[in-house]
């Protein structure tokens, strides 16, 4: 991309900031962009150990070249992630802080399509609570799809306005603001995000912002950190964002001073830019609240006994789990989670919570794709079949499957150690149940 190519209100900003570095800021968009991902913590072990590390990130990878992700079953099991090492920036202020707490209720409130709120989910490792929030469905469709293959069953996935989640009357540990913005980080990997750039859009955005954090700020406890963040360099959108909440007193800013080499310093967040770190734009911002309420409101709502026996019997820890079951589908989630669920319900749209575990039909029971992506998934309980990358292929596909097993029922279909889905043998035939609308359409080449 060259210097004609970027709009020129956007590269007379970009000057103001940058001085003498405005050069080579716009040559860096002329180079190809950085491929990263983020392991699982269970999935992705062992995976990319000759792939170069991402400073900020213990999970996080640069790859060398960019790989068809579509065509991996890897990716498709959920073993990793592709995220734009910028944005793992984000763990690396909130880990410290989720590692402190003992039950923590966070709220990624602008979630789609999952990139945080999968990292979140690694760095929680099973304790607390993550509400995922997206308002248009076709979004939130993805980010529960992400969310379901990340495997973990203390999540909850709603789609509301910001408003709706505010007057639930809970009170978040954590509320993390990835907030629609100007794109212009993104501008080396997206012709798109160039051509509806405007200095008209980035106020319509900053206002937007605004609205997003007045909004949200009653949700966050006393005590309770805000982390913003987007991915653009205007000020109005960044920085003078974060200064209204400190200037209104109830927050602090608490960014640590160990900075990640490369990263700028800005007034109240970081920084990164393309020609001085290996990421695209992206700019986060910490901050604590020092004044409101420190309370949660719990359910007085008794939780449903673990009654569900076969499913029950799928988990490893099954009495960690309250199971509870809604026109045949029954579901697990931790206690905890439970007792936000039943909060939420007050007034907000549930999209998914905690782990779907399959659907009650008569005597039989048919296990969900969410099961066989979980941890906690006692894969024990069924017999297996390892694939070769063609079948595995087609397996995600939603084609018919030609498996051999002597053990007629439901099968795991895997690809090396990570799981795919499942196949059912019924002795003449095999049925695939890989979810149609999650199937690869993408063929192979050659």
């Amino acid at each position: 991309m060259s210097q004609a190519t970027l709009p020129t209100a956007f590269l007379e900003h970009i000057h103001r900031l940058l001085g003498t570095a405005t050069e080579d800021f716009v040559r860096s968009h002329a180079e190809t962009a950085p491929v990263s991902l983020r392991l699982h913590p269970v999935k992705g072990s062992g995976l990319f150990d000759d792939a170069a590390r991402i400073p900020w990130c213990g999970q996080g990878r640069y790859l060398s070249s960019r790989p068809s992700f579509t065509l991996d079953p890897y990716f498709q099991g959920g073993a990793y992630y592709v995220q734009e090492a910028g944005s793992m920036l984000t763990g690396f202020l909130l880990s410290p802080l989720i590692d402190a707490m003992e039950s923590p209720l966070i709220l990624d409130a602008c979630a789609a399509p999952g990139g945080k709120s999968t990292h979140l989910l690694s760095m929680l490792d099973g304790k607390g609570t993550l509400v995922s929030n997206e308002v248009i469905p076709q979004r939130n469709k993805v980010l529960q799809h992400n969310i379901n293959k990340w495997g973990y069953a203390n999540s909850i996935v709603v789609q509301n306005e910001v408003t709706s989640l505010r007057d639930s009357g809970l009170k978040f540990d954590v509320v993390v603001v990835d907030a629609p913005c100007s794109g212009e980080g993104l501008f080396r990997k997206d012709p798109e995000a160039v051509q509806e750039w405007s200095p008209e859009q980035v106020l319509v955005c900053a206002n937007r912002q605004q609205q997003l954090l007045e909004a949200l700020t009653p949700a966050v406890k006393e005590g309770g950190y805000l982390l913003y963040s987007t991915c653009t360099y205007q000020p109005a959108e960044n920085d003078l964002q974060v200064e209204k909440l400190v200037r209104s007193g109830a927050f602090v800013s608490c960014m640590p001073t160990d900075v990640p080499e490369g990263i700028v310093v800005s007034e109240y967040g970081w920084q990164a830019f393309p020609h001085k770190v290996s990421s695209e734009g992206f700019y986060c911002a910490l901050l604590r609240k020092t004044r409101g309420d420190s309370t949660r409101t719990r359910s007085e709502k008794s939780a449903p006994g673990m009654k569900f026996k076969q499913a029950a019997s799928l988990l490893k820890q099954p009495e960690r789990f309250i199971y509870s079951s809604h026109e045949q589908l029954v579901s697990a989630m931790p206690r905890h989670t439970y007792d936000i669920l039943s909060a939420l319900k007050k007034n907000c749209y549930i999209r998914q919570a905690g782990l779907t575990l399959g659907e009650e039909k008569g005597v039989d029971f048919i296990p969900s794709a969410a099961l066989a992506f979980s941890i906690d998934l006692q894969s024990a309980s069924y017999p297996h079949i390892d694939c070769e990358l063609s079948e595995a292929l087609d397996f995600l596909r939603a084609g018919s499957p030609t498996f051999t097993s002597s053990v007629r029922g439901w099968h795991l279909i895997k690809y090396k150690a990570v799981t795919l889905g499942w196949a059912k043998n019924l002795g003449t035939r095999w049925n695939n149940y890989f979810p149609k609308s999650w199937r690869i359409v993408q063929q192979s080449n050659g």
